[in-house]
């Protein structure tokens, strides 16, 4: 059997250790990436609802204004019916 000295040992266990910190840095930077894609994709996600949120409001806004002028056109021509009507009995 071969045997091992002390500086062998310690150069294995300093490896083990170097490549278990690399192992951990990279779990780290693995984890920070998914974090960062969840983010963006969360970030995304608000801005779409946000923008869906702005043209649900300005529909009913929009159609506030159209029925304004279908009224407003509507009393116009009552009161041109009504001025021809008060024609036609003048006559």
């Amino acid at each position: 059997m071969k045997k091992v000295s002390e500086e062998e040992k310690e150069a294995k266990e300093a490896q083990v250790l170097t490549t278990g910190k690399l192992l951990n840095q990279t779990k780290f930077r693995d984890n920070i990436g998914i974090q960062e894609r969840c983010f963006r994709a969360r970030r995304t996600q608000l801005q779409r609802v946000s923008s869906k949120k702005e043209s649900m409001a300005r529909q009913p806004k929009e159609k506030k204004v159209e029925i304004g002028k279908v009224f407003r056109r509507n009393a116009e021509l009552e009161e041109c019916a009504a001025l021809l009507s008060a024609e036609a009995q003048a006559w």
